[in-house]
Protein backbone atom coordinates (compact mmCIF):
# COMPACT_ATOMS: atom_id res chain seq x y z
CA UNK A 1 0.00 0.00 0.00
CA UNK A 2 1.21 3.32 -1.28
CA UNK A 3 1.78 5.93 1.86
CA UNK A 4 -0.96 8.66 1.65
CA UNK A 5 0.21 12.42 1.26
CA UNK A 6 -2.55 15.24 2.10
CA UNK A 7 -1.64 18.75 0.35
CA UNK A 8 -3.40 21.45 1.73
CA UNK A 9 -4.00 24.99 0.16
CA UNK A 10 -5.95 28.05 -0.44
CA UNK A 11 -4.84 28.29 -3.92
CA UNK A 12 -6.12 25.93 -6.27
CA UNK A 13 -3.12 26.70 -8.90
CA UNK A 14 -0.48 26.27 -5.99
CA UNK A 15 -2.11 23.36 -4.58
CA UNK A 16 -2.32 21.47 -7.95
CA UNK A 17 1.37 22.21 -8.75
CA UNK A 18 2.31 20.54 -5.63
CA UNK A 19 0.43 17.89 -5.67
CA UNK A 20 1.42 17.37 -9.24
CA UNK A 21 5.21 17.53 -8.46
CA UNK A 22 4.56 15.27 -5.71
CA UNK A 23 2.83 12.25 -7.64
CA UNK A 24 6.41 10.66 -8.93
CA UNK A 25 7.70 9.81 -5.07
CA UNK A 26 5.06 6.57 -4.96
CA UNK A 27 2.97 7.53 -2.92
CA UNK A 28 -0.92 8.86 -3.27
CA UNK A 29 -1.43 12.27 -3.44
CA UNK A 30 -4.94 14.04 -2.15
CA UNK A 31 -5.98 17.50 -1.77
CA UNK A 32 -8.02 19.70 0.54
CA UNK A 33 -8.62 23.21 -0.44
CA UNK A 34 -9.51 24.99 3.68
CA UNK A 35 -8.56 23.67 7.07
CA UNK A 36 -11.93 22.07 7.92
CA UNK A 37 -11.04 19.66 4.82
CA UNK A 38 -7.83 19.10 6.06
CA UNK A 39 -8.28 18.29 9.22
CA UNK A 40 -11.24 15.83 8.24
CA UNK A 41 -9.18 14.13 5.69
CA UNK A 42 -5.89 14.05 7.83
CA UNK A 43 -8.49 12.35 10.57
CA UNK A 44 -9.94 9.90 7.78
CA UNK A 45 -6.54 9.20 5.59
CA UNK A 46 -4.19 9.13 8.31
CA UNK A 47 -1.90 10.32 5.88
CA UNK A 48 2.10 10.29 6.42
CA UNK A 49 2.64 13.27 5.38
CA UNK A 50 0.85 16.68 5.35
CA UNK A 51 1.90 19.98 3.13
CA UNK A 52 -0.10 23.35 3.80
CA UNK A 53 0.80 27.39 3.82
CA UNK A 54 1.01 28.70 7.33
CA UNK A 55 -2.33 31.16 6.91
CA UNK A 56 -5.14 28.84 6.30
CA UNK A 57 -7.71 32.01 6.72
CA UNK A 58 -8.76 31.89 10.46
CA UNK A 59 -6.80 28.91 11.70
CA UNK A 60 -3.06 28.33 10.55
CA UNK A 61 -1.16 25.05 9.89
CA UNK A 62 0.68 25.09 13.27
CA UNK A 63 -2.70 24.55 14.70
CA UNK A 64 -2.97 21.63 12.15
CA UNK A 65 0.17 20.19 13.21
CA UNK A 66 -0.96 20.31 16.79
CA UNK A 67 -4.10 18.61 15.79
CA UNK A 68 -2.07 16.11 14.15
CA UNK A 69 0.09 15.27 16.70
CA UNK A 70 -2.91 14.16 19.54
CA UNK A 71 -5.36 12.11 15.86
CA UNK A 72 -2.59 10.89 14.13
CA UNK A 73 0.86 10.74 15.52
CA UNK A 74 2.38 9.61 12.97
CA UNK A 75 1.35 12.06 10.35
CA UNK A 76 4.69 14.78 9.83
CA UNK A 77 3.70 18.17 8.94
CA UNK A 78 5.47 20.42 6.29
CA UNK A 79 4.47 24.72 6.97
CA UNK A 80 5.29 26.57 3.95
CA UNK A 81 6.03 30.01 5.60
CA UNK A 82 7.77 33.18 5.58
CA UNK A 83 10.91 34.20 7.62
CA UNK A 84 9.99 34.56 11.36
CA UNK A 85 12.14 32.62 14.02
CA UNK A 86 9.09 32.98 16.27
CA UNK A 87 6.90 31.25 14.09
CA UNK A 88 9.40 28.63 13.24
CA UNK A 89 10.12 27.84 16.70
CA UNK A 90 5.81 27.40 17.57
CA UNK A 91 5.97 25.07 14.35
CA UNK A 92 9.01 22.53 15.56
CA UNK A 93 7.86 22.51 19.42
CA UNK A 94 4.39 21.37 17.83
CA UNK A 95 6.36 18.95 15.83
CA UNK A 96 6.00 20.44 12.37
CA UNK A 97 9.04 20.88 9.49
CA UNK A 98 8.75 24.71 8.48
CA UNK A 99 10.36 25.46 5.56
CA UNK A 100 10.57 29.18 5.07
CA UNK A 101 9.76 30.37 1.32
CA UNK A 102 10.09 26.86 -0.49
CA UNK A 103 10.53 26.73 -3.89
CA UNK A 104 8.86 23.72 -5.51
CA UNK A 105 12.00 21.43 -5.53
CA UNK A 106 12.68 22.16 -1.41
CA UNK A 107 8.65 20.91 -1.20
CA UNK A 108 9.33 18.16 -3.16
CA UNK A 109 12.55 16.85 -0.80
CA UNK A 110 11.27 17.17 2.39
CA UNK A 111 7.72 15.20 1.31
CA UNK A 112 10.86 12.96 0.37
CA UNK A 113 12.82 13.05 3.75
CA UNK A 114 9.25 12.56 5.36
CA UNK A 115 8.22 9.73 3.81
CA UNK A 116 12.37 7.92 3.89
CA UNK A 117 11.76 8.70 7.56
CA UNK A 118 8.41 7.20 7.87
CA UNK A 119 9.06 3.91 6.21
CA UNK A 120 12.06 3.34 8.80
CA UNK A 121 10.41 3.30 11.35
Amino acid sequence: MLPAVLVIGLDKEDRDVICEALRPLSCVVTAADTFDEGRALLTRLEPMVVVAPLQLREYNAIHLALIARVESPHTQVIIRGYPDPALAREAADAGATYLVDPRLGDIVAAVRDALARSTRR
